[in-house]
C-alpha cells in the first residue's frame, strides 16, 4: 500500500516538472505557480511515505540477526511484546525487562 503512494508521489513530481516546462513554453505563471505546488506536494508525500516505511520496519525484530549477535530475546510482564533483553526497557510501554 505505501508503495501506491510512493509511486503516486513520483507520478505527481513527473506531471509537476511538465507542468513547470510547460509553463516556459506557454509563458503562463499560473501554471508555473501550479507547478511548484504540485511539486511541494509531491516531495512531501513521498517524504512521509518512506518515513512511514521506516516506522513500520523500525518496529519488526530480526530474528536471525539477534541469534547471530548471541542476544536474548524476552517477553515484557506488561503488554507481552518481544524485545531485546540487552535494550534494559521495553520499546513499547517502557517497562524494565526481567529475565
Amino acid at each position: 500500500m505505501n508503495k501506491i503512494y510512493r509511486y503516486s508521489g513520483y507520478f505527481l513530481g513527473f506531471c509537476s516538472i511538465i507542468l513547470i516546462g510547460g509553463s516556459y513554453f506557454l509563458q503562463s505563471l499560473i501554471v508555473f505557480f501550479f507547478g511548484v505546488a504540485l511539486l511541494l506536494i509531491s516531495i512531501f508525500t513521498i517524504i512521509i511515505m518512506m518515513v512511514v516505511e521506516l516506522y513500520q520496519k523500525e518496529k519488526i525484530l530480526d530474528y536471525e540477526l539477534i541469534k547471530k549477535s548471541n542476544f536474548t530475546i524476552v517477553v515484557c510482564d506488561n503488554c507481552h511484546k518481544e524485545n531485546v533483553l540487552q535494550d534494559q526497557y521495553c520499546v513499547k510501554c517502557g517497562e524494565r525487562l526481567q529475565l
